[in-house]
């Protein structure tokens, strides 16, 4: 049997690699809705299941699509492909303005963009999950240092070292957990933590991992980074943070929910956070005159209802 979503993966990848090299404005910008585009049959294979032995401590690499999964997948592929269509002509002003031409480059950052999201959420090893969110950080990061407008190198900078903050936590929360398993798979390690002797130990490395995904997910004390980055990426990108990007905190969040088995201790902690996230968020949105600002502070009361939803 041919393994679908595997194939999917590894074209889409090389479609983006060899974006880099295009110079044609339409034949970028028509590989990069295709690298996206290819992975619709993800929407038609719920349940489906594909994976490949990497070695004894790492596991297995593989994709999924599931029920927890499948909305992420859906917001995903929606939202890229539609602002694929608009950045077409809205890059084409930027470049106008700037005097500086590279659709190849652009349109093959935003396609690792792009595709590393959706990955991110189809992955059912944890280092894997780490790798593609990885390529959606560096990716975005570069697309807002090259892209954005006003001081957008030091934006891009703060913006790229808060959420490496965010994904140090997780990788070492990763590493735990594949020291402690002898697995990074994310089900087979949910076995061991069903033993609740190791209550106590989980709880430590949730919340390394939870620190860091709140980061991510920009929730109330944690969301420095949003309002800046939002404003000064160009407005694809600034679509493309919220709330897919984003969102992609609180879906690891959830993930570590199931692995850990720990719903009825943190639920409470997290009702809170969330209620608390929802109210600054909305608070901060309407004190807001920058329309891209505004949009980041709504990101961050959408992501306490994530949250509260979560919980």
């Amino acid at each position: 049997m041919i393994p679908i979503l595997f194939t999917l993966l590894i074209i889409s990848f090389i479609i983006s690699i060899i974006i880099f090299f295009v110079r044609s404005k339409y034949l970028a910008f028509g590989l990069s809705l295709v690298s996206i585009l290819l992975n619709v049959p993800y929407l038609f294979m719920l349940g489906d299941f594909e994976k490949i032995f990497i070695s004894k401590y790492v596991g297995y690499f593989g994709v999924t699509v599931n029920n927890l999964n499948f909305p992420f997948i859906i917001t995903i592929l929606v939202v890229t492909s539609v602002t694929t269509l608009y950045s077409l002509r809205y890059m084409e002003h930027k470049f106008s303005e700037e005097k500086k031409y590279n659709w190849g480059l652009y349109y093959a950052l935003y396609s690792l963009f792009a595709l590393s999201m959706l990955y991110v959420v189809s992955s059912i090893n944890l280092l894997e999950l780490y790798i593609f969110l990885e390529i959606s950080l560096i990716s975005s990061f570069l697309l807002i240092a090259l892209y954005g407008y006003g001081d957008r190198r030091r934006i891009s900078l703060m913006y790229f070292i808060w959420t490496h903050i965010g994904t140090i936590l997780l990788l070492a929360s990763i590493i735990i957990i594949g020291l402690t398993t002898g697995t990074m798979d994310i089900y087979v390690s949910a076995y061991h933590f069903m033993d609740y002797s190791v209550i106590p130990y989980s709880l430590l490395v949730f919340i390394i991992a939870v620190i860091g995904m709140f980061i991510k997910g920009a929730q109330a004390g944690f969301n420095i980074w949003l309002p800046y980055a939002h404003g000064e990426a160009p407005t694809p990108i600034s679509i493309l943070l919220s709330p897919n990007m984003v969102g992609l905190g609180i879906f690891v969040v959830i993930i570590y929910y199931y692995l850990f088995h720990l719903m009825s201790f943190v639920a409470p902690i997290f009702i809170a956070w969330a209620l608390i996230t929802m109210i600054y968020g909305g608070v901060n949105a309407l004190a807001q005159k920058d329309f891209k600002r505004f949009l980041a502070y709504s990101s961050v009361s959408q992501m306490g209802y994530m949250l509260l939803g979560a919980s």
